[in-house]
């Protein structure tokens, strides 16, 4: 059964609605700053690069209070940390960067009663990859996207 996030995560609207200023300073972030490597090995394969950029973490997770703002970083996504601080479930969060070519196996969470949120704000296309050339299955979703897409761009003839 799928419930959505808005039910379970009410929240997470603010990020939806600021999710600009996310990527903005995200993108800013990158050009100013050496990030460091994730400190666990989850590569398929034998190399990989996924490096953080740590805003928060909580250790142990179900204790709020034990919640650390990292300032080096913090001072550098102001906007992004003001948004973060006003949803009072946070318990890690940073950026990730994967480099070229790396995958990554299936991995826990520290906590089970941990909810992981994922935004992806910066997606890479591969050289060998045109515009436009996506190829798999479709969703239902997707479809009425697409749908709706097509309709937006048919327009009407002069003469009705």
């Amino acid at each position: 059964m799928h419930v959505a996030h808005r039910t379970l995560f009410p929240e997470l609207e603010l990020v939806k609605q600021h999710v600009h200023v996310i990527q903005e300073e995200a993108a800013a972030a990158q050009l100013v700053s050496s990030w460091p490597n994730w400190p666990e090995d989850h590569y398929v394969g034998d190399d990989g690069e996924w490096r953080v950029f740590p805003l928060c973490y909580t250790f142990p997770a179900s204790d709020s209070t034990k919640t650390v703002w990292v300032d080096a970083t913090c001072a550098q996504c102001p906007r992004t940390v003001a948004l973060l601080k006003q949803l009072p479930s946070v318990r890690t969060a940073l950026f990730s960067n994967l480099g070229p070519n790396t995958h990554l196996g299936a991995h826990r969470v520290f906590l089970c009663d941990t909810v992981r949120c994922v935004l992806i704000v910066d997606v890479m296309r591969p050289a060998t990859v045109p515009k436009g050339k996506a190829v798999g299955g479709h969703t239902d979703e997707l479809d009425r996207f697409i749908e709706q897409y097509n309709a937006s761009l048919v327009q009407p003839d002069d003469d009705e």
